[in-house]
C-alpha cells in the first residue's frame, strides 16, 4: 500500500509492505521485491521515502557487509529474507532505521511466539533523510479476540 502525505512542500510516500514468510516458494519472494521495486522507482528522489511493516526476514545483530544501510544494531542471525532485505535497501540507498540505534531486546523483538522471538518488522528511510529521525522503537500492541490472541 502506498500513501501519499503533503505537508507543506514536501511530500512524503509511505509504503505498507509485508513480505511473503520464509515458508513461501522462492518466486512469492522475488515477486514481492519486483513489486516493491517498481513503486519505489515511481518515488521521484525529491520525496521523502518511509518503507515499513513486516519483511520477515533477520538482518542480524551486526552490518557485516552492509555498513551503508545497516545502523550496527540487530537481533539474531542473518537469514536469506533479511540478506534481501539489506540487498534492496542498499539497491535504492535506504536505511534501516531500526538498526540505527541500540536497544534492549524487547524494543527489537517484533514478533513473539511460544518457541521463538525475532525481529522481523523494519521501517527503511532515504540514507540522505537520517538526520530527520533521532530514535526507532518497536512497540508490540496485544490484541485480544474471544478465545484468539495475536501480538
Amino acid at each position: 500500500m502506498l500513501i501519499k502525505l503533503v505537508i507543506r512542500r514536501c511530500t512524503l510516500s509511505v509504503i505498507s509492505a509485508y513480505a511473503p514468510q520464509v515458508s513461501w516458494g522462492e518466486e512469492a519472494k522475488k515477486l514481492f521485491y519486483e513489486d516493491l521495486d517498481e513503486v519505489v522507482r515511481g518515488i521521484p528522489n525529491t520525496q521523502k521515502i518511509v518503507i515499513g511493516r513486516d519483511f520477515n526476514g533477520h538482518i542480524w545483530a551486526t552490518s557485516d557487509g552492509f555498513d551503508v544501510v545497516h545502523g550496527g544494531f540487530g537481533f539474531g542471525k542473518r537469514n536469506g529474507g533479511g540478506t534481501s532485505l539489506l540487498n534492496f535497501a542498499k539497491a535504492f540507498e535506504l536505511l534501516i532505521a531500526n538498526s540505527c540505534f541500540p536497544k534492549k531486546e524487547n524494543h527489537m523483538v517484533t514478533f513473539r511466539s511460544s518457541v521463538a522471538k525475532t525481529q522481523i518488522d523494519y521501517l527503511l528511510l532515504r540514507k540522505g533523510d537520517r538526520g530527520l529521525f533521532k530514535d526507532c522503537n518497536v512497540i508490540l500492541v496485544k490484541i485480544l479476540l474471544p478465545n484468539i490472541s495475536f501480538w
